[in-house]
């Protein structure tokens, strides 16, 4: 494998604090309850989530979490190529987060449509 050039890196460490930060936002998110608001939107005829969702949800968020944990982890124990391929593993995980994320939105427009 080829050593990383030092801009190669220097742009992987600009996205890696980009995007940290967020997973940190996105973990205290996961915390919040939204229950009340998926209750009122039933009262007022809108649709209502089921709990068995809600669990689902914060249970993948706490292994996204979790696992985003250990590879920063790695990261910071780690040098050379193998810490590239960890930060390159973070930056995987956080875009299929995003992407969930994404899907999960547009899943939930499309019912507020209707």
């Amino acid at each position: 494998m080829k050593k990383p050039t030092t801009t190669f890196v220097s742009i992987v460490l600009a996205m890696m604090l980009g995007v940290v930060p967020a997973s940190r936002a996105l973990a205290q998110a996961a915390q919040h309850d939204h229950t009340p608001q998926a209750q009122q939107g039933a009262a007022a005829g809108g649709m209502k989530m089921g709990a068995g969702m809600m669990d689902e949800m914060a249970a993948k968020k706490k292994a996204n979490t979790e696992r985003i944990a250990a590879l920063m982890a790695q990261v910071k124990s780690s040098t050379g190529d193998a810490k590239v391929a960890a930060m390159a593993d973070v930056i995987n995980v956080l875009l299929e987060e995003r992407a969930a994320m994404g899907e999960h939105c547009a899943t939930m427009m499309s019912m507020m449509k209707k």
